[in-house]
């Protein structure tokens, strides 16, 4: 069998993909830290954005280059498990990725609100209109957004029961989005900080095991070397 040689392209590719999976986790690890104070009731909520806003556009700009940096690092996952188990793959992937477009929904809303906050001669006005919208389909888009971290748990599933993840390194993607998908619509960022340092854990290592991989092990991924589970011995042999 000739050696295998990546095409500039696939070369592109494999490092995209590796930066990916560590850059995406770690923007959002930042975003929960820098974020303004949030709170269910509309004219509170706006003083707290006319405060901080300069801050409040900047964690929400910042939010959609991480979605950005998460699609390729999604793709990645998906490409790493679909020749050896098709179904988790996909599922997982279309699952994060609408979750991915939830996201930057809810970040449009908030730039949204960032305008609202500076209408100084309505700000009446602005306030019911954000308990109203936020009231009804905006906690939708943000329910919505929790399919990212569900669907990262399905890859890292997934990339266990394959053989191409360690436990620990598919067990922090999962613990961690699992806290992700607590702490989102709770608007716990404690809870969302955590889950995003395991996500940054797990999925940056394998983003660095991609970035060292050769040519071969990227062109055909193979699974982990596990030790096998002990035979049973026959009582007639003891």
């Amino acid at each position: 069998m000739q050696p295998v040689k990546l095409s500039g392209p696939e070369r592109l590719r494999k490092w995209v993909t590796g930066v990916c999976l560590i850059a995406g986790p770690l923007v959002s690890s930042i975003v929960p830290t820098i974020h303004p104070k949030t709170v269910n009731e509309g004219a509170e909520q706006l003083a707290i954005v006319v405060a901080n806003l300069g801050r409040w556009n900047a964690v929400h700009t910042l939010l959609f280059w991480d979605l950005a940096l998460m699609v390729p690092a999604v793709l990645g996952l998906v490409r790493l498990l679909y020749a050896r188990r098709p179904g988790a793959a996909l599922a997982g992937g279309a699952l994060a990725l609408l979750g991915i477009l939830a996201g930057a929904g809810a970040a449009t809303d908030e730039l949204i609100v960032g305008v609202m906050a500076q209408m100084e001669d309505s700000q009446a006005q602005m306030a019911a209109l954000f308990d109203r919208v936020h009231g009804q389909g905006g906690f939708f888009i943000f329910l919505l957004a929790t399919f990212l971290p569900i669907g990262l748990m399905v890859l890292a599933w997934g990339l266990y029961r394959a053989g191409l993840a360690t436990a620990w390194t598919a067990g922090a993607i999962g613990l961690g989005a699992l806290l992700e998908a607590l702490g989102l619509p709770a608007a716990l960022p404690a809870l969302a900080l955590a889950g995003h340092v395991l996500e940054l854990v797990g999925m940056g290592w394998i983003g660095l095991e991609i970035l060292r991989q050769t040519d071969e092990q990227w062109a055909r991924p193979a699974p982990l070397d596990r030790p096998a589970a002990p035979r049973a011995v026959p009582a007639t042999e003891r």
